[in-house]
């Protein structure tokens, strides 16, 4: 039995904090500061990855504390003109 329950969500960065925090909005409209985990953490100091407001990320919040949270991956947009349209493949 997990001593705390986690709550898996996506949501979108609207604030940069710092090289690490970052302001995150919920689509129910519940924000929170969010932290990057250990992993990505060596990502954005090599720039590997860039987390920018507008950019979805997935998140995980424990239930007891909503007022922060852990990001666990960024999602980055497909630049435009790279989508390729399912009839254009057969």
């Amino acid at each position: 039995m997990q001593r705390f329950e986690l709550i898996d969500a996506v949501g979108t960065v609207t604030e940069c904090l710092s090289s690490f925090l970052f302001r995150v909005s919920l689509p129910n409209g519940h924000t929170f500061v969010g932290h990057l985990e250990s992993d990505l953490l060596s990502k954005v100091s090599s720039g590997q990855i860039q987390c920018l407001p507008g950019v979805k990320v997935s998140v995980q919040l424990r239930a007891f504390d909503l007022s922060s949270g852990r990001i666990l991956s960024v999602q980055h947009p497909e630049p435009e003109g790279c989508s390729v349209d399912s009839q254009q493949l057969g």
